[in-house]
C-alpha cells in the first residue's frame, strides 16, 4: 500500500511529479493537458508515454512507474536524475 508524504514525511513519486508539472506550467504560462506533456516527452526523444499512464502516475492510481519513465521525467522537467529516487 502506498503512503502519502504527509505519513512518511518524503513526498510521493506522484507528489514529486505534481511539483513538475505545476513548475512546468508556471515557467511556460501554459496550462498543459496529460496529452500535451506526454506528446513533448516523446517529441524529445523520450519514450512513447501515454496521456493516461502519466495521469496514472501523477494521481497514484498506478504506482511502480516503468524504469524508462523514471529515467525520462527528470531529464524533459530539467531536474537531476535523482530527483525521482532521493528523499529530498
Amino acid at each position: 500500500m502506498m503512503t502519502d508524504g504527509q505519513e512518511t514525511g518524503y513526498p510521493t513519486l506522484a507528489e514529486k511529479i505534481d511539483r513538475l508539472i505545476k513548475a512546468k506550467r508556471a515557467r511556460d504560462r501554459r496550462n498543459h493537458s496529460y496529452k500535451d506533456l506526454a506528446a513533448a516527452i516523446s517529441g524529445q526523444g523520450g519514450p512513447s508515454i501515454s496521456a493516461a499512464y502519466l495521469w496514472q502516475l501523477h494521481t497514484r492510481a498506478k504506482g511502480n512507474p516503468q524504469k524508462k519513465v523514471l529515467e525520462t521525467l527528470p531529464s524533459f522537467f530539467a531536474v537531476p536524475f535523482t530527483y525521482c529516487f532521493e528523499p529530498e
